[in-house]
């Protein structure tokens, strides 16, 4: 019963029936250390496991994968671990392959290879694993004692990863060559063609296979919309499906990425009726589908709400989700920073600290952004100075461009100029400063951020602001 209210992270349930229970087998314990794990509370879940008299190897190889995500030392000091314990003599192959699995996705391929050499024994899943985390995965695939469709379908998203121009055309060359195409190696070629911007030779394979399904139409739609062709997708839905009507085989995916496509076509009619449709399927109802899947849509409305000037929408969206991640603050946080909202993104800032989230690169880039519009630029230089020692955050080019912004809107040029020069050339960051030249008149200075411009041919806006500066300098001289 524990593990099947786990199992659609009715959490609180379970652990109420747990906390009932007189006599706990480890198979309880693993079950509510589970549940914990599904829904990201990881620091129950490591009081769960902290707390069980008895550990066996589901025990370990739950907790090590569950931590793997946001705790990698963790995990691999937990895995280092398991020899000491009376759980197994050794270690078994799925901490193996999860270790393995866990190195690849670090980008750690040298340590992967060495895991993988201390294995006494492989099985397909070992082989995969090390191929997926590798550069070197022709070679790999090549040296598998057997394939499967597992280490198929793997090699064909491996080439769609792949940054070489012929990848694509090397993934093609191994799809014919596989002997057995299920619905899952159709799957891996279109979205590998559609990851990598192919999107016609994409459309052309979905046209061919003998059987569609709502994988590589989300896969074919998400393309279609990280490539900012939001109406193309919509386009795509739309001769499949009509609103209203056939929506029934519709999972969460889909949903999520007519979102997406709405926000990056700022469609808010569409939008709005989409919305409808989540709403009357009940998929944003808590319990009715899994916490992660209900918060992603409620993320994905907020940020099509922001994009579409409706911010009163995106903080209804943000009040929905009982328990906020990263994600949603950050979302929310930047809208209200992107439409001048400063005070509202920088209360809700101070509002996520105290909940005891750790912001990221994009919550500080948002933050700057509105201590810069307020003009709190003691406040943007000392949140700067902390990211690193506080925040664990190294700052980035735009990170640079947001305190530049600050110093030049407050007019303190000479600090933005040399502030520009230390920092690797940007040409956000020249643009940054020009535009702060041009309000304060400096056409000295504006003339040599045009100078570092990095553009191969200077945008009309670069002209436009260095012929303001020219024109508040006279006003200001007083001619």
């Amino acid at each position: 019963m524990i593990a099947a209210l786990g199992s659609t992270l009715r959490v609180d349930e379970a652990k109420d029936l747990f906390d009932r229970m007189l006599e706990r087998s480890l198979f309880s314990w693993n079950a509510i250390l589970v549940a914990y794990l599904r829904r990201g509370e990881m620091t129950k879940a490591r009081e769960i496991f902290d707390a069980a008299p008895q550990h066996n190897a589901s025990t370990w190889n739950s907790m090590i994968q569950g931590l793997s995500e946001e705790r990698f030392e963790e995990a691999m000091e937990m895995f280092e671990r398991l020899p000491e314990q009376d759980v197994m003599p050794q270690w078994d192959l799925v901490s193996w392959n999860s270790m393995i699995t866990i190195f690849g996705e670090n980008d750690m391929a040298r340590d992967a290879k060495e895991l993988f050499d201390r294995m006494s024994e492989h099985d397909v899943f070992s082989w995969t694993a090390l191929m997926c985390g590798s550069s070197s995965f022709r070679q790999i695939f090549d040296r598998m004692p057997k394939h499967t469709t597992i280490s198929w379908n793997a090699l064909l998203s491996c080439y769609s990863r792949n940054p070489d121009k012929n990848a694509m055309d090397a993934a093609r060359v191994a799809f014919d060559r596989t002997p057995k195409r299920e619905m899952s190696s159709w799957n891996a070629l279109v979205t590998g063609f559609a990851q990598t911007g192919h999107l016609t030779a994409a459309r052309e394979i979905l046209a061919k296979m003998p059987k569609q399904g709502m994988v590589t139409w989300n896969a074919l739609m998400a393309a279609y919309v990280e490539g900012s062709q939001a109406d193309v997708a919509l386009d795509v839905f739309f001769r499949e499906f009509e609103l209203g009507g056939n929506v029934g085989n519709l999972g969460e995916v889909s949903w999520l990425v007519l979102v997406e496509a709405c926000a990056g076509s700022a469609r808010l009619g569409l939008g709005l009726e989409i919305h409808g449709e989540i709403a009357r399927l009940g998929l944003l109802d808590p319990g009715a589908c899994d916490r992660p899947h209900r918060e992603m849509l409620l993320n994905a409305l907020i940020h099509m709400y922001a994009r579409c000037g409706r911010l009163d929408l995106a903080s209804a969206g943000f009040d929905a989700i009982d328990r906020r991640g990263l994600v949603s603050w950050n979302t929310m946080i930047t809208a209200f920073a992107r439409h001048g909202q400063d005070s509202q993104a920088l209360d809700l800032f101070s509002a996520m600290k105290l909940e005891g989230l750790m912001p990221d690169a994009i919550t500080l880039i948002a933050v700057l952004a509105a201590l810069s519009h307020r003009g709190m630029v003691a406040a943007a230089l000392g949140l700067a100075a902390s990211m690193a020692p506080d925040y664990h955050v190294a700052a980035t080019s735009d990170h640079y461009v947001c305190i530049v912004d600050a110093l030049g809107r407050a007019g303190q040029l000479e600090g933005a100029e040399e502030l520009s020069h230390a920092m690797p050339r940007d040409a956000m960051t020249w643009m940054s400063l020009l535009g702060a030249c041009s309000s304060h008149g400096d056409v000295a200075r504006g003339q040599r951020a045009v100078q570092e411009l990095v553009l191969p041919v200077p945008e009309p806006c670069t002209f436009v602001l260095l012929a303001n500066a020219w024109t508040a300098a006279r006003y200001t001289a007083g001619g």
